[in-house]
């Protein structure tokens, strides 16, 4: 025979783990920041041509105004999301092309003295969830343990 629930306010008892659980649910869900989504929006946006990789000219000043807040702030790292369309079946090419695009972004930053450490990459391919698909978006995000809270 399955055991069965016990309904603890039933048999006059309220344990204090139940009791906090039940105010924990209660509770209204906090709204996330950034977009709708729920995910953050970026520090930076960089927009390439389909099959480039190579960093647009125009945003360089952007991105070293990215290097010295990294320099000034060391308790805060970059994470760089890198995105290239594909055409048909060659996910595989989009997740090389938009690879080679966070390394350009990554050896900008590290020429400009930001530590590799501080930098991670993470190279999506077509897995665009929105906007333009040939893209690296620039986050950044504080290391202390105090802002994870």
């Amino acid at each position: 025979m399955p055991a069965q629930p016990v309904d603890l306010k039933k048999a006059g008892e309220e344990s204090p783990a139940v009791k906090q659980v039940e105010e924990e649910l209660a509770k209204p869900l906090a709204k996330p920041e950034g977009k709708v989504d729920g995910t953050k929006k970026p520090e930076l946006h960089i927009g390439f041509k389909v099959t480039e990789t190579a960093i647009p000219l125009t945003v360089k000043p952007d991105l070293d105004k990215i290097a010295e807040r990294l320099k000034a702030n060391t308790n805060e790292r970059v994470v760089l999301m890198a995105y290239a369309s594909s055409i048909g079946d060659q996910s595989s090419t989009a997740r090389r092309v938009s690879l080679s695009r966070a390394l350009s972004v990554r050896a900008h930053l590290i020429d400009a003295g930001i530590n590799s450490l501080r930098i991670n990459v993470q190279a999506e391919g077509s897995k665009n969830p929105g906007g333009d698909p040939d893209r690296v978006d620039i986050f950044v995000e504080s290391t202390k343990e105090e802002d994870e809270e």
